[in-house]
């Protein structure tokens, strides 16, 4: 069977998003860098975007982890955290104070594939310097965030 298959690469800095499209059997893989104008398509959230010919399913996989900055930052008491992961996993998503002790556990458990999001609400804390943290089989990223009451 084949698939259409699409690259699509966000790059926040420029606020632009850019397409490559090719023609693959179901199970090839995509390696490499893709450049566009001397700019390198490496940052940013990048998806594999597959649509069956027999089904007419679109899925966007992510191909690679991502823990974006929470928005909005500062916050005051609520701020949304996304995280992409590139296949079924167990994710834990904590957040912790200036001391390293954590604070609350946003989420641990089983997620499947794609970008998510989840909220804290920073209500019955005191203002200040936090930090998110996720952790999944062979990826960790940690961020900081500011709570403003």
């Amino acid at each position: 069977m084949k698939n259409k298959i699409t690259l699509i690469f966000s790059l926040a800095l420029l606020n632009s998003i850019f397409a490559f499209s090719l023609d693959s059997s179901l199970g090839s893989g995509v390696i490499g860098s893709v450049s566009n104008e001397n700019i390198e398509l490496s940052s940013g959230i990048m998806y594999l975007q597959t649509k069956g010919e027999e089904t007419g399913i679109e899925d966007n996989i992510p191909l690679q982890f991502e823990l974006s900055h929470n928005y909005p930052n500062p916050f005051n008491p609520i701020t949304t955290i996304q995280y992409t992961i590139p296949n079924d996993q167990f994710v834990k998503l904590n957040v912790y104070n200036i001391k390293g002790e954590m604070v609350s556990e946003l989420v641990k458990g089983d997620v499947k594939a794609g970008m998510h999001s989840s909220t804290f609400d920073g209500n019955q804390f005191t203002s200040g310097q936090y930090f998110y943290r996720i952790e999944t089989n062979g990826f960790t990223k940690i961020q900081k965030m500011v709570l403003i009451k």
